[in-house]
């Protein structure tokens, strides 16, 4: 069982390393309450913090702006834009899973 739970773990680190290194190359994560833009959640929670204070901490893709309240929801988001079994419009640069929904 040591083995199963092993592999689950180096698993979740990989896919949690993946989802870091993607949002690192999207630029990093946009304020939603200013023109902001953090390179990593570390940095983000701290500006939304210090300069919002009260407000909800609320992740922003700086490519397509769309908003998630769980960082773990936004790096998934942030991997799927750069995955490779993804197809991503050339004039919205939103990503699909299959070509045939770019039509």
């Amino acid at each position: 069982f040591d083995d199963i739970k092993e592999e689950k773990t180096v698993e979740v680190i990989q896919n949690s390393d993946n989802q870091e290194t993607s949002i690192e190359r999207l630029g990093g994560i946009a304020c939603g309450y200013c023109t902001v833009i953090c390179k990593d959640r570390v940095e983000f929670d701290a500006h939304v913090s210090y300069e919002h204070g009260d407000k909800d901490i609320v992740y922003v893709c700086v490519v397509c702006d769309k908003l998630f309240e769980k960082y773990s929801a936004f790096g998934e988001h942030a991997y799927n834009h750069f995955s490779k079994d993804r197809y991503c419009c050339s004039i919205c640069l939103k990503t699909f899973n299959r070509l045939s929904m770019l039509a």
